[in-house]
């Protein structure tokens, strides 16, 4: 997968959710790291657009903020205060930036181990036939970090009064997750291990909509 494939499953998300309200967007997308400032990336590049887009904020007086990364590809251990306090860091210039702003965090995606489509490929190789659109997957299909952050992330967000949306809530039901919409290869959830296709975004667009507006 490429960066120029992963910005635009960012662009495809905020596109789907403008077809549903009359709203104007702005995206703020920085590649291949979370948003935490000065940690986990080296790159002075990462850093300087982070801070770049915090100091857009106070003039462009957002009335919501929906904050969304690949949180997983973060080098911190989820289950120690010391990690937890990245998060902790960036909310809190979000709040000194954009003081009336509500903020909407999404949580983890679910990431398929090596991807969704090798992993349909295997059903089917085994199986003989087409898998169910919602399939039971065995736990080591899934990238299991993305679950050791939920209750974290979940807490952070209540302490900082912001929503938090957990998607694997929209797309599983227990272990059984959405995989595709139809049998066609552009109906599938997700293209890759975890970006959303097209059909994807518009799915989770209809489900998480309420939550945010």
């Amino acid at each position: 997968m490429t960066s120029h494939q992963a910005v635009q499953s960012h662009q495809t998300y905020a596109t789907a959710l403008q077809e549903h309200r009359p709203v104007g967007i702005t995206e703020l997308t920085t590649m291949d790291r979370p948003p935490f400032l000065d940690r986990v990336n080296p790159l002075p590049l990462c850093s300087t657009r982070d801070k770049s887009m915090l100091a857009t904020l106070p003039d462009l007086d957002p009335d919501i903020i929906i904050f969304n990364a690949a949180w997983m590809y973060d080098r911190c251990n989820w289950s120690t205060t010391g990690a937890q306090d990245c998060p902790r860091k960036i909310l809190g210039e979000i709040k000194s930036k954009a003081p009336r702003a509500r903020v909407v965090i999404i949580g983890p995606e679910i990431r398929w181990e090596p991807s969704l489509p090798k992993r349909l490929i295997s059903f089917i190789e085994e199986n003989k036939q087409m898998p169910p659109k919602y399939l039971s997957a065995p736990p080591a299909w899934f990238v299991p970090e993305a679950r050791k952050m939920e209750e974290p992330m979940r807490q952070i967000a209540k302490e900082n009064g912001a929503t938090y949306i957990p998607p694997r809530d929209m797309i599983c039901e227990g272990e059984r997750c959405l995989t595709r919409f139809g049998d066609r290869q552009e109906d599938l959830l997700i293209f890759d291990c975890g970006h959303l296709t097209s059909s994807g975004s518009k799915f989770l667009v209809s489900r998480i909509e309420k939550d945010i507006f």
